[in-house]
């Protein structure tokens, strides 16, 4: 598996785990991310939306693309 690491402006933050299979290092790797408070960002007709996330409620699953 190959980590790539990419400092960004405050703001610009984001995880995308790219895989071919979900595996239990994966999932675990989704479940320590799903058990962290933050913030979720969105963008939506070119402008930029945060959403506090309590812990416990992102959900990561189900965003696969064939």
């Amino acid at each position: 598996m190959k980590i790539t690491l990419q400092q960004v402006n405050k703001g610009n933050e984001e995880i995308i785990i790219k895989y071919s299979q979900i595996t239990e290092r994966i999932d675990g790797i989704v479940r320590y991310i799903e058990g962290q408070s933050g913030q979720l960002l969105g963008s939506k007709d070119g402008q930029q939306y945060v959403i506090s996330v309590p812990k416990g409620t992102m959900s990561l699953r189900g965003t696969a693309t064939s």
